[in-house]
This record gives C-alpha cells, sequence and structure tokens, in this order.
C-alpha cells in the first residue's frame, strides 16, 4: 500500500506522476491520501497546522480526504506560496534569481535560462496571470523531473528584489545568485511607451488580457489606420504620464524602493547588474549564449524628442533616483571594467 504524503517534499515529488488526462483525484486516491486527516493534509500541503478548530478535525460524516487535499492544492493560499514552499521542500539545490526589471531585455534572457535549468516562474503566484490550477500542476510535474538531473533551480519575474526577500529562509541565500538587468532610464521610459502602443495595436484575435485591458485604459477603439500620427502622439503622452504603466524610477522599484534602499540591497546581496548594452557579451561570457533574439521587442512608434517639453521635463522627474542608480553602475563599470558588476564594486 503507497505512504500518503506527510510532507512539502513529499507532495511536491508525487507530482512527478501527474498526468491530466488521467487527473489529479486518481494520483491522489492510488497515493493512498483518503487515510490522511484534515491536519496531516494540512501539513503536506500548507506545512503549517490547520488554524481553527472547524478544519482540524473531520466532520462525523462525509468526510472525503481525497477532496479535501484537492482543495488544498487548489486553494489561492498554495498558488501564492507554492515557489516559497518547493524552494523549502529542496534546500540543497542552489537557487538563481533574475530581478526582472521591465523593458531591458529580460524575456529573451529568461527563456535562454529556462531551457538550461528546473525554472518557476513568478507569474504562476498570481491568479490573474494563471487562473487555473493545472497550469501549476503541470509547472510543478516539470520542475520535480527536472530537479532530478540539476543542482540549481532558476527562479525569474516581475518580482522585485524585496519580493524574494519576503519568503524568508526560503528565499535568497548566502550561497545563491542573485541578478538584473538595468537600462538607461530615459529609455527604458521611451520603451515602455511603445511596448504599451505594441499591445494596444495588436492584431492578435482574440485579444490578450493586457491588450484588452490598456485599450480600456485609455479608450482606444480605433486602430492603427485609422488614427493620425498626431492622434499616435497624444495617446503615447497620456501613457507616458500614467504611473500604472510608466512606473516613476523603475530600477529603484525593484531593487529598493528608493535609492539609497536600493544600493543597500544591492551591496547586501552582492547583487550582480548588467547594463543592458553589454547584456550580449555578459551572456555569451557568463551562460555561452550566442544566439542574439529580440522576443516581446516593440515598435518604435515615438521617441523622446517626439514629446513636448512639458512631457520631458515630466519624464526627467520621474527616473531622478533611477539616474542615480545608474550613473553608479556606470562608474562602476569605468573603474572596473568587465560585462557586469557586483553590488561589492558598486559603492567606493
Amino acid at each position: 500500500m503507497a505512504a500518503p504524503p506527510a510532507n512539502l517534499r513529499a507532495t511536491f515529488e508525487l507530482f512527478k506522476f501527474y498526468r491530466p488526462e488521467v487527473g489529479l483525484v486518481q494520483l491522489l486516491t492510488d497515493a493512498g491520501v483518503a487515510r490522511l486527516s484534515p491536519r496531516q493534509i494540512y501539513h503536506a500541503v500548507h506545512d503549517r497546522p490547520p488554524d481553527s478548530l472547524q478544519v482540524a478535525l473531520p466532520p462525523p460524516t462525509n468526510y472525503d480526504a481525497v477532496n479535501v487535499f484537492v482543495a488544498a492544492l487548489s486553494s489561492l493560499e498554495f498558488q501564492e506560496n507554492f515557489a516559497a514552499r518547493l524552494l523549502q521542500a529542496f534546500p540543497k539545490k542552489r537557487r538563481l534569481f533574475f530581478v526582472h526589471i521591465p523593458k531591458t531585455a529580460g524575456v529573451d534572457l529568461a527563456r535562454h535560462l529556462i531551457s538550461r535549468y528546473p525554472s518557476i516562474s513568478t507569474t504562476l503566484l498570481d491568479r490573474t496571470l494563471t487562473p487555473t490550477s493545472e497550469q501549476i500542476f503541470l509547472a510543478i510535474k516539470h520542475i520535480v523531473l527536472e530537479l532530478l538531473c540539476s543542482d540549481t533551480i532558476f527562479i525569474s519575474g516581475h518580482t522585485t528584489l524585496g519580493g524574494y526577500q519576503a519568503w524568508g529562509g526560503n528565499g535568497i541565500r548566502c550561497q545563491d545568485h542573485v541578478f538584473t538587468v538595468v537600462r538607461e532610464p530615459l529609455e527604458q521610459i521611451v520603451s515602455q511607451v511603445n511596448y504599451t502602443l505594441t499591445r494596444i495595436f495588436s492584431e492578435e484575435i482574440p485579444a490578450p488580457a493586457d491588450t484588452a485591458g490598456w485599450r480600456r485604459e485609455f479608450a482606444v477603439t480605433e486602430m492603427l489606420p485609422q488614427l493620425s500620427r498626431e492622434d499616435v502622439v497624444q495617446l503615447a503622452r497620456r501613457i507616458l504620464r500614467h504611473p500604472g504603466v510608466v512606473v516613476p524610477n523603475a530600477i529603484c522599484t525593484f531593487l529598493g524602493g528608493s535609492y539609497e534602499r536600493s544600493i543597500a540591497q544591492t551591496v547586501a546581496h552582492d547583487l550582480e547588474v548588467v547594463e543592458m548594452k553589454r547584456l550580449d557579451a555578459w551572456a555569451e561570457q557568463t551562460w555561452d549564449i550566442t544566439e542574439k533574439t529580440k522576443r516581446n521587442s516593440s515598435t518604435k512608434f515615438v521617441s523622446m524628442e517626439d514629446f513636448s517639453s512639458d512631457d520631458q521635463d515630466y519624464a526627467h522627474s520621474i527616473v531622478q533616483e533611477d539616474l542615480r542608480y545608474y550613473d553608479g553602475v556606470m562608474a562602476a563599470y569605468e573603474r572596473h571594467g568587465g560585462t557586469s558588476v557586483r553590488g561589492s564594486q558598486l559603492v567606493r
């Protein structure tokens, strides 16, 4: 008779045998889950005891441990915490964290590394981006199987450095490697505006969620052929001034929240910082990646010169912290050379 999973490691390893066509219920039934109490299920899935008497004790009739286990695995708590819990279950694996700041060619880099390491995308933790549990279950299956032949786990997504730190001992440790890519802040702003325009004018059917959302947000009802050049520039100006789309001081937002905090966190984690124009050279030197791809690239609808002087002043005003950080990175390159700089090199 199979021994039911009694801890996180056993639960995750059970997914090696998950097949959507067979289903989770059959997998859990064959694993002996029907013999587990609610308390045992909580520890096996959430690594904690039940938080109330009502859920700690099985009901006197009609208790179905398999369905309780399925509900736990399908819960928001499991989805939001599964990355940290999976790392907790495999503590001997080295962790490679990518702090992916938007519009820094990070999609290309992540795709190369995903093909080399067992990988966790933090989009899986967000129910609005990953709405079905089946996607998570398949991701766990692939990760656990790939871990059999790798000593490293790659973690990526638009997650801040603080977000990874919030995982506590299941996040960044001294022996782990953390890196990011930064871009000249004003170039990054223009790229974000162009990316948003590219998505708004996308001809994909059905429209992806981001495309539909931005069309609603900016009340775009006509497509590009019907819009004049002036209409496009006016739309770009509105996008520029929308803080939910063009995030002020994006570098510092992702690395610490303020310039001073970002510097402190960069040093504390000995963060490896790659300037975007040096990314290809760094990727080849570090990972032997020679392919030059441009996935997720944008159409160049506008440049900074297309904006009014007031818009340009506004753009400068929302990147002052980032400019200080970026200038510090470039100064470190001047002092040390190479294709990247480490946190320990950023401060004289």
